[in-house]
């Protein structure tokens, strides 16, 4: 996400937007310490949870809206630092809310679609198309 906001969001109205999994422990002042290890320049990159500290609002947006799979680890699945099952992907969600792609960011070769993919369209928006 670094590379992202370093390449393609410093002078565009594109953001990008981090969303936990774990709300009751990553609170805002969590999020900080995460987005500053990254850099993140918090007018180009969110980082959303849900004060309330609950998965009930989370959890449906994520699974239902985004169908990316995210639930807590039960038994023997779940040690620490690995309490949640979700996946590593990168959505693009248009300026609706509707998802126009998804990529594993820990694949190199989708990474790279994903570039291409916001050169593309970054490309649209400037041509005013």
């Amino acid at each position: 996400m670094r590379r992202l906001q370093d390449e393609f969001f410093k002078d565009t109205d594109l953001r990008l937007v981090t969303i936990t999994v774990d709300p009751e422990r990553d609170q805002p002042e969590e999020l900080s310490k995460y987005a500053a290890g990254y850099e993140a320049d918090s007018d180009r990159w969110l980082f959303l949870t849900d004060p309330t500290k609950s998965k009930d609002k989370i959890y449906p947006l994520i699974n239902g809206s985004f169908l990316m799979p995210v639930q807590e680890a039960q038994g023997e699945l779940r040690a620490p630092g690995f309490e949640f099952i979700h996946t590593n992907n990168i959505l693009l969600v248009d300026e609706h809310g509707v998802v126009q792609g998804k990529w594993l960011s820990t694949d190199e070769a989708e990474f790279s679609q994903l570039r291409r993919e916001l050169k593309k369209r970054l490309k649209k928006v400037q041509n005013g198309s």
